[in-house]
């Protein structure tokens, strides 16, 4: 390297520390932002990530015969969805009743997520994952009822406020009592305990199973239209 290009380099560094020395607040919030950017990009790719996961541990476990459908896979996409997916039409419920009618399907299940907080008096849960399904939600997931009831045709059709809880829910609402028949809110709704999962066969965990089950149509009625998935 020659002396000019050495003395231009360190005359560039001298301007450079001479300029943070006088405009140190401004540096500071300059590097206190790109660190703020990051975090940002961090904590949403994490909370992609997590939800992502609460959905899976859902899925797991279902069997080799199971299939499940969605518009896309959840993932963080920097400056937004690829043209490709942005015009994929949505699932809809009655997608499900189509894909039924298949002569290789035994049963299909439209699946709606959401999260809420439980509560029953003064007790409240964790964010839970709130599940809105049909009366097959049982022949597609490997799960089975502890106590009670699963939901029916009819608490579908008639969009009944009734919920199945797991584990998680169940123990943190009602740790010494039966919880069967019992008034739950879910949010700002109320609902009525008609059952009790097992817990998820799970050999990575031993934390009980976060998640509640209600009729999908009720699920509309209180969270909207969101995302199905089969």
């Amino acid at each position: 390297m020659s002396k000019a290009a050495r003395l231009m380099i360190m005359e560039n560094l001298r301007m450079a520390v001479a300029t943070l020395r006088v405009n140190k607040l401004r540096s500071i919030l300059t590097v206190l932002g790109v660190f703020i950017g990051i975090m940002a990009v961090v904590g949403m790719t994490s909370l992609v990530r997590g939800l992502n996961a609460s959905v899976t541990s859902l899925i797991q476990g279902a069997g080799p015969h199971i299939i499940f459908l969605r518009k896309f896979e959840p993932a963080l996409f920097v400056g937004g969805l690829p043209e490709e997916l942005r015009h994929r039409k949505d699932f809809k419920v009655e997608d499900a009743a189509a894909i039924r009618e298949l002569p290789s399907i035994k049963e299909s299940c439209p699946l709606v997520p959401a999260a809420a907080v439980l509560s029953v008096g003064r007790r409240k849960t964790v964010r839970q994952f709130v599940l809105g399904a049909s009366e097959a939600f049982l022949q597609v997931r490997n799960v089975e009822i502890a106590d009670g009831r699963f939901l029916t045709r009819d608490d579908v059709t008639h969009r009944r406020p009734v919920v199945v809880l797991a584990e998680g829910p169940m123990l943190a609402l009602f740790p010494n009592q039966d919880p069967l028949g019992r008034k739950v809110r879910i949010g700002t709704e109320q609902y009525t305990v008609i059952g009790t999962f097992r817990k998820f066969p799970n050999p990575f965990s031993r934390e009980p199973d976060q998640y509640v089950v209600i009729p999908y149509t009720t699920h509309q009625k209180q969270f909207g239209k969101l995302e199905v998935f089969i």
